[in-house]
């Protein structure tokens, strides 16, 4: 089935932007701040989810899909440091 094919696309692009955003926002964190990278990576996360309900398109789906997890990432790799 295509369409399922396609979810289980975007659930594989979110999984893999999830795991790999944590890296440099790290990075970002060390030398920007991290209450400065929070605060922006949870707007991108906001941003993202406006985006992916008005989408049209599996293009456009997938795009902020992967915006969405590297938003969402920031709580990873900056949340949990004391």
């Amino acid at each position: 089935n295509i369409s399922m094919s396609l979810a289980t696309l975007t659930i594989t692009v979110y999984m893999i932007v999830q795991g790999l955003a944590p890296s440099f926002w790290g990075s970002f964190s060390d030398v920007l701040g991290r209450r400065v990278v929070f605060i922006g990576t949870f707007a991108v996360y906001i941003v993202s989810n406006i985006a992916l309900a008005v989408s049209t398109n599996y293009g456009e789906l997938m795009a902020f899909r992967a915006l969405q997890a590297a938003g969402s990432a920031a709580t990873i790799s900056i949340g949990m440091i004391h």
